[in-house]
């Protein structure tokens, strides 16, 4: 009878086990069918749809996003110690004299944050010009015209953002809207006042308005769409300049 006893426990201990395991998510069919984040794979890659044929260069200008003076170190700097939204930490001497600046006020020309600033905005620029130079010029590019569209205006979002912050960090700025191939004549671009690099913006906002998605979803969730674009136009500096740019017309 004890053996009996022993087996049967055993066995009911066995079913049970079995029964507890086969309810488990990890026992489910599509447990590790998990779409990785953040990077394509060969059945999300959205070619042809969206700007595909043109998305080795977009994605070049994207990455910029993601650089050192663009949205690390000088950039914490620029927007949040410089308001005290941030405090620098650390050792009064920690960062240097460029910390020490930013930190307390006046920011000296050679300041390593401004140089990284204005070469990081000024690389992410020259890669959106590269993707429109790209649409406009490159015609053994097969293309959708929706393709080209939505290219040009993921770019011109991306160059209006970038215009947007030097404009804030710097005021006067040159004004750089194509690809120059003689270093003479890009080295004297006339600078333009914060007026100009406004209408500018706007001017770039308008179009990634007319050919950006409403709102990207599945593999294109993380890129530039109607809701992004609509944030930057109604920042305060742009917004002001288009409702002063409304009374002068209604009163021409």
């Amino acid at each position: 009878m004890k053996i009996f006893t022993q087996k049967s426990s055993k066995a009911a201990l066995l079913v049970a086990l079995t029964a507890t395991l086969s309810t488990l998510p990890g026992c489910r069919k599509d447990f590790l069918d998990r779409q990785p984040l953040g990077r394509y794979t060969a059945d999300t890659y959205p070619y042809p749809g969206g700007s595909g044929p043109y998305d080795q260069f977009i994605f070049g200008a994207y990455a910029d996003l993601r650089t050192w003076g663009v949205s690390v170190f000088s950039f914490i700097h620029a927007v949040s110690i410089r308001s005290d939204d941030a405090d620098k930490g650390s050792t009064a001497a920690d960062g240097g004299s460029d910390s020490q600046q930013m930190d307390n006020f006046p920011v000296l020309p050679t300041n390593g944050h401004t140089n990284t600033l204005w070469t990081g905005y000024y690389s992410l620029i020259n890669k959106c010009n590269i993707v429109l130079d790209q649409v406009g010029n490159n015609t053994g590019m097969v293309a959708t015209a929706e393709a080209r569209k939505q290219a040009e205006a993921e770019a011109k979002f991306l160059r209006g953002y970038a215009y947007f912050m030097l404009v804030r960090l710097f005021g006067r700025v040159p004004i750089v809207d194509k690809i120059y191939t003689d270093v003479t004549a890009q080295s004297n671009i006339k600078q333009s006042t914060a007026a100009e690099v406004y209408a500018f913006i706007e001017n770039d906002l308008k179009t990634a308005a007319a050919g950006l998605p409403a709102a990207p979803d599945g593999a294109g969730h993380a890129r530039a769409g109607q809701q992004r674009r609509s944030r930057l136009a109604a920042h305060p500096p742009v917004l002001r300049r288009q409702q002063w740019c409304g009374r002068d017309r209604l009163r021409g």
